[in-house]
Order: C-alpha cells, then sequence, then structure tokens
C-alpha cells in the first residue's frame, strides 16, 4: 500500500488533498465557534449548521453532472480557487445574512468539487489498486479528524478567529498547486455528441444503477448507515455530558478514538486482496460492525468501554467506506463515473441529515441508548436482508 505514496501522481493527490482536509476541518471549528461569538446563540449555530448540508442534496448531482461534461482536474483547480477567495471573506462578515450566504456558496463549492474528485480518482491509479489507494485516502481522513479541530483550537487560541480563515485559504491554494502538477495516467473521455440535459443525464446514471443489483443493493445499505450515522452525531455530544469529564474533552476523546478506529479499518482494507464476493460479504459485516461498535459506546457505563466500543464502530466505518468507494470507482463506467457519485453522494447527504433531525425529535424525551440502539438496530436489519437478497442470487 505505502510504495503507492512513491508514484509522483498520486503523492501529489494524496498530498495536496491531505492539505486541503486539514484546512476545511480548521474552517469548520473556527467558523462554527466565530458564528456562536458573534452571535452567541446555540440554536442559530444548529440552523446554521443544518443550512450548509442543503447544498449537498442539489449540487451534488449537478457536481456529478458538470464532472462528466468537463475535465474533472480543471473544475477542482476552479472550486479551489474560488474557495480560496470565498473563505476570507468571513474577516469582514458580521451580519448573519452574510454567514449564511457564504456557508451555503462553500458548501456548494464542496460538493462540486467532492464529485469531481470521486471521479478524477481512477483517472491516476490503476484499477487493482483502487483499494490501496482508497484505504490510504480514508486513513489519512481519519487522522485530520483528530489533527484539524486540534489545531483549529491552538489557532484560535494564539492567532483569533481570523488566523482560521486565512489559513483555510492558503490550504486551498496548496491544493490547486499540486493539482495543476498532476499528470493523470488515463484520459477523461469525453461526451459524443451534443449534451442531453441534465435531467436526461442523471437518468442515464439512475439507469445504469438500477441495472446493477449488487451495487444498487450495497448503496442502498450505506444510505441505511449514513441514516443511523446522523442519529449517532446528533446524540454523541449530549452522550459526552454522561460522563465526569468536561464535555467539549471527552467529547473530542470520542472522536479521537472514532478517528483512530477509522485509520486502523481503512489500513485493513487497504491490504485486502480478494474477489467481488468476498469483497461483498465484507462490506456487510463491516457495515454491522460499526453498528455494533456504537451501541456498544453509547450504552456504556465506564469512559474506557464507551473509548473502546466507538473504536470498534471505527474500524467498521474505515472497512465499509474503503470497500464501498473502490466498487462505485471500478463498476461505474468512465462517462459517468461523475453523476454515480455526485448522485450517491447527495443521497448520502440527505441520510445523514434525516437521521439528525429526526434524532432531534426525540433526544429530549429518550435516553442517548435507546436512540442509538434503533439506529444500530436499523442498520443491523438492513445488513442481514441485503446479505439475503443477495445470497438468493448468488452474489455473497
Amino acid at each position: 500500500m505505502w510504495r503507492l505514496l512513491r508514484e509522483r501522481n498520486f503523492f501529489l493527490f494524496w498530498s495536496g488533498q491531505g492539505f486541503s482536509e486539514v484546512g476545511t476541518w480548521i474552517n469548520f471549528v473556527g467558523l462554527n465557534a466565530y458564528l456562536y461569538h458573534v452571535h452567541n446563540s446555540g440554536r442559530l449555530l444548529a440552523l446554521f449548521l443544518i443550512f450548509r448540508l442543503l447544498p449537498a442534496i442539489l449540487f451534488g448531482t449537478i457536481g456529478g453532472v458538470l464532472a462528466d461534461r468537463y475535465d474533472r482536474r480543471k473544475i477542482m483547480i476552479l472550486c479551489d480557487l474560488v474557495r480560496c477567495v470565498l473563505v476570507l471573506f468571513f474577516l469582514f462578515a458580521h451580519d448573519l445574512a452574510t454567514f449564511f450566504v457564504l456557508g451555503f456558496l462553500l458548501s456548494s463549492l464542496d460538493k462540486i468539487f467532492g464529485a469531481a474528485l470521486g471521479a478524477y480518482l481512477p483517472n491516476l491509479v490503476e484499477k487493482e489498486r483502487l483499494m490501496e489507494a482508497n484505504g490510504l485516502r480514508r486513513m489519512t481522513s481519519s487522522v485530520v479528524t483528530v489533527i484539524g479541530p486540534a489545531l483549529a483550537g491552538l489557532i484560535i487560541g494564539f492567532m483569533g478567529y481570523e488566523a482560521v480563515f486565512i489559513v483555510d485559504s492558503g490550504s486551498f491554494l496548496v491544493s490547486v498547486l499540486t493539482l495543476l502538477l498532476l499528470r493523470p495516467a488515463s484520459p477523461q473521455a469525453s461526451p459524443a455528441g451534443k449534451s442531453p440535459g441534465i435531467l436526461k443525464d442523471l437518468r442515464g446514471a439512475y439507469l445504469f444503477m438500477a441495472g446493477k443489483s449488487a451495487l444498487l443493493v450495497l448503496s442502498l445499505v450505506r444510505m441505511v448507515d449514513a441514516l443511523g450515522s446522523g442519529a449517532y452525531n446528533t446524540i454523541l455530544p449530549v452522550f459526552a455530558k454522561t460522563f465526569s469529564f468536561s464535555m467539549g474533552s471527552f467529547y473530542g476523546f470520542l472522536i479521537a478514538a472514532w478517528g483512530l478506529g477509522c485509520f486502523a479499518g481503512s489500513l485493513m482494507a487497504g491490504r485486502i486482496k480478494a474477489d467481488e464476493i468476498r469483497r461483498r460479504r465484507m462490506f456487510l459485516s463491516a457495515v454491522s460492525l460499526m453498528a455494533i461498535g456504537m451501541l456498544g459506546c453509547f450504552t456504556s457505563s465506564g469512559w474506557l468501554a464507551a473509548l473502546l466500543y466507538i473504536g470498534i464502530g471505527g474500524i467498521g466505518d474505515g472497512i465499509s467506506s474503503v470497500i464501498y468507494l473502490s466498487v462505485i470507482m471500478e463498476e461505474s463506467p468512465e462517462e459517468m463515473r461523475g453523476r454515480i457519485f455526485g448522485t450517491m453522494n447527495a443521497f448520502l447527504h440527505l441520510a445523514v441529515g434525516l437521521g439528525m433531525l429526526l434524532s432531534s425529535f426525540v433526544i429530549g424525551s429518550l435516553p442517548v441508548g435507546r436512540i442509538a440502539a434503533a439506529g444500530s438496530l436499523l442498520i443491523i436489519v438492513g445488513g442481514l436482508a441485503a446479505w439475503q437478497r443477495m445470497a438468493r442470487k448468488g452474489m455473497v
């Protein structure tokens, strides 16, 4: 796996996106803290977070269409350059409308960039090495999940909120530089003839997914996983308050333990050499492992057990994420890979948002353990149903 970092193209891509992810986390933590600092409203902050999820539903699909019609590398460069400038406007933002407009625009560009990035990676790496590449990317994201928020706290503490936006802007420039230096191993397919329109483009992607039974079932399981994960995200800060640590510190420890688990799971998945059937089995097993780990975490009475169980949940998520990304990249045709990535990202974000919304309605009336049990049961039952359906067709 590590030998992949010796290849010029992948190393440039990996390092540039790693820097960019650090900047994104610094911005996420710093911007939320800055909004609360300026307006002093927890409810407003929650509304802002939900508002930033909205572009995922629309611009994930649009980004996928653009990624199939135009040069994916140029789309990513343009998105980075615009984000580099936009994030600096927060230095002058004080009124609420400006916060929401800038947040919406940045989130929209994030989703367009993400669709192009997911569709572009197979142009850099050979098909048989995609599991390794996605394993390394997921491992990096896990480390950044721990490092990014910590750096944001240090930057805010020593240099102030303004430095957060300057650092994030700089991370986009690093990404642009590495993207400019890339030389793709395989060319991107050019769209043939006149474009039929966005709706017909998306219909083509839906018809392709409908005709790929195994891929469709795995995607549905991934969506159920995202629905449960949305509930986990909502109740995790509340659960952290049940321990004698200060809420912020133990919440941070839980996130760190999750990140370490994801790192370990991604490392394992990146080393897997298995056929399609074994990978499907491993994906479904890993999804259930994640649900069991999270249930164990939320029903733990001791802090050490909670950290151990959430780490186990992270292992399951790391394995399932790497396998799912690799399967999508391998099975999607070059000419519609962007639409498939963008559409799936939109549905996954929608599922996460729905899980957060549903859990928020009951968080005051039900114990977090019961909410977690409902989410985990949904995921496990969904995984078992998928296994049974695929077993009848000889796909697992």
